[in-house]
């Protein structure tokens, strides 16, 4: 069996919904286009090419004994097929994740919720610059802002929400929460993004109140909306021993969480929106087709 063979398979493998495949080379690369064009009709298909460099594709061809192809003709028939290139694994898993826990997301203005104000100006940034728009606040939920917090309101609250500045009494009251659920009630943003913090200086018992209540909120809104909802939470790269630590259990059980209510879940804000990114495009290319 052969690289084709697989994703003939799993192009009619009902139990398959987004193929993701490693590919160093190809041993008849008519066919393996073929299936490939084949495949791209049916769902979502996502290449990661290895050896793209010079040592890479040797290194591909000494112990496959398959043609790498040069990195330009890959990416050509990649396109031209109708896949998604990854850049990495990595990269590749946050485009599974995309497709396999996001519905169709056709437009790019991103509504931002969470996180400190650098973390706040950093993902405007990087959504952005990945081909977001990070539009204004609509004005319904602007006046709720100044009728709830008038001392915040101007200048002050807007999108990305920053949930640093809110004052004791706004957390008590969940403010935080009812603005992520107008935002995702809005028509005004095509996908809502939360960030969950990480740091700042809370103990063990606050970090895991505070991130216990944020994520009750994201589950429970995306319960009630179509609305498309991402969450960036940056675990790092957790060990054994990292579970005797309190503050990167309480966050590894919230991200487990998240991923059970089928919840698009990202390290970084730039990861997620190169990957959203893609998926838009992808989904925008076949409402043209």
């Amino acid at each position: 069996l052969n690289e084709a063979d697989f994703l003939e398979y799993l192009t009619h493998d009902p139990e398959t919904e987004v193929i993701a495949s490693y590919i160093e080379g190809v041993k008849d690369g008519r066919r393996f286009l073929d299936a490939l064009t084949r495949a791209t009709r049916f769902k979502p298909v996502i290449i990661l090419k290895a050896g793209r460099g010079g040592a890479g594709t040797r290194a591909a061809a000494s112990h496959t004994a398959a043609l790498a192809g040069s990195l330009m003709t890959w990416e050509t028939a990649i396109r031209q097929a109708g896949a998604i290139q990854a850049r990495d694994l990595e990269d590749m898993t946050n485009l599974v994740v995309s497709f396999s826990f996001l519905p169709p997301v056709l437009g790019a203005r991103v509504g931002i919720v969470g996180g400190g104000g650098g973390t706040s100006v950093l993902s405007a940034d990087q959504w952005e610059e990945a081909g977001f728009s990070v539009v204004p606040l609509p004005t319904e939920i602007e006046r709720e802002i100044e009728n709830t917090l008038p001392e915040l309101w101007w200048g002050w609250i807007r999108n990305p929400v920053d949930m640093s500045i809110l004052p004791d009494e706004a957390r008590g009251n969940n403010l935080g929460g009812k603005i992520l659920r107008m935002m995702a009630q809005s028509p005004h943003f095509d996908l809502i993004v939360a960030n969950i913090t990480v740091g700042g200086p809370f103990s063990g018992s606050e970090l895991a109140a505070n991130t216990e209540r944020e994520v009750e909120n994201i589950i429970a809104i995306k319960r009630n909306t179509t609305k498309p909802m991402a969450v960036v939470l940056n675990t790092g790269t957790l060990g054994v021993e990292d579970f005797d630590n309190p503050r990167w259990r309480c966050l590894a059980e919230q991200k487990a969480n998240l991923i059970a209510a089928q919840i698009a879940v990202y390290p970084t804000a730039d990861q997620a929106a190169s990957a959203i990114i893609r998926l838009i495009s992808y989904y925008q290319r076949r409402t043209i087709q």
